[in-house]
């Protein structure tokens, strides 16, 4: 755990304990899970490349560029996915534990038209995942390269990651479940 406390600008407070993977101290520093916050930089990537002209919120997902759907999503918008109101279907076992991708797995949700929950908020994992393969075709980066190029490198951070391929010995462990 790790807790630093700001007030009017300045520092007052900065603590950590518990221990890195590598079996160092934890600091203030020291990277950890922040599990769906990281569902936040994926909407924030998706605004950049919005913003840039690369891509239109309100355009529907190029699917046929990232993953083979049936034809329902055709219309589907980067901005329903965004909201969560496609009407992907909800997945509830934990499919993130390192034994399939994104890429991967999208396809099993899409093979049939959206839910009848199209149109009304309906949380679902599946969404941010097809969106963060947008964010890769765009790219054409791995999505950890984007959140790099699109998110940390412009505001100078370099202790932030997206753990896509596992965590680095200098993050603070982690168990699923």
């Amino acid at each position: 755990a790790t807790m630093t406390v700001v007030r009017d600008g300045r520092m007052v407070l900065n603590r950590a304990s518990g221990t890195t993977i590598d079996g160092a101290a934890a600091s203030s520093d020291s990277p950890m899970v922040v599990a769906s916050v990281s569902k936040l930089l994926t909407a924030l990537m998706i605004a950049r490349l919005d913003e840039a002209g690369s891509i239109d919120v309100d355009a529907p997902m190029p699917w046929s560029d990232i993953v083979p759907t049936h034809p329902g999503w055709v219309d589907v918008t980067v901005r329903e996915l965004l909201v969560h109101t496609s009407g992907m279907p909800v997945v509830r076992r934990a499919w993130f534990d390192g034994g399939i991708s994104c890429a991967d797995f999208l396809p099993t949700l899409l093979d049939r038209p959206p839910t009848n929950t199209r149109g009304r908020w309906t949380y679902s994992i599946g969404n941010y995942c097809a969106l963060g393969l947008l964010v890769e075709h765009m790219t054409g980066l791995p999505l950890d390269a984007a959140a790099r190029s699109l998110l940390f490198d412009p505001i100078g951070s370099t202790g932030i990651h997206l753990t896509t391929d596992g965590q680095l010995p200098t993050d603070i462990a982690y168990g699923l479940g």
